[in-house]
């Protein structure tokens, strides 16, 4: 996998772990290497790079707009990152389609990513 660094590999990991799960047709060996990983048996560079996946330069950082259109307020943007919520990876999230805050699926329960509001923004 080059010279991807441990930080962006787990984030990496983390972000398409979903992905991964329902297109798996080895989802024991998957679980299996993920637990790996969780656990520090296994770096997550050596798991994506065993699993066969390059680092594509994908972007995982970007800002979104929060809304109460329901109650008739006008969106308010927010300047901030959704970051690990364990500190082990440089990973950023942004809410799906539905305003939901992004996952960290690599914990043995699933947990939502903390946000962390730019100062000065």
């Amino acid at each position: 996998m080059g010279e991807m660094e441990e930080a962006t590999a787990l984030a990496w990991l983390c972000a398409h772990l979903p992905r991964f799960r329902l297109a798996a047709g080895t989802y024991t060996r998957l679980e299996s290497l993920v637990g790996e990983v969780r656990d520090g048996r296994r770096t997550a560079v050596a798991v994506l790079a065993e699993l066969g996946f390059e680092d594509d330069g994908e972007s995982l950082r970007g800002d979104g707009l929060a809304s109460l259109g329901g109650f008739g307020i006008d969106p308010v943007p927010v300047a901030g990152d959704y970051v690990c919520p364990y500190d082990r990876c440089d990973r950023r999230g942004v809410p799906d389609e539905r305003g939901r805050e992004p996952r960290c699926d690599l914990g043995a329960v699933a947990l939502p990513m903390r946000f962390r509001p730019r100062l000065g923004a």
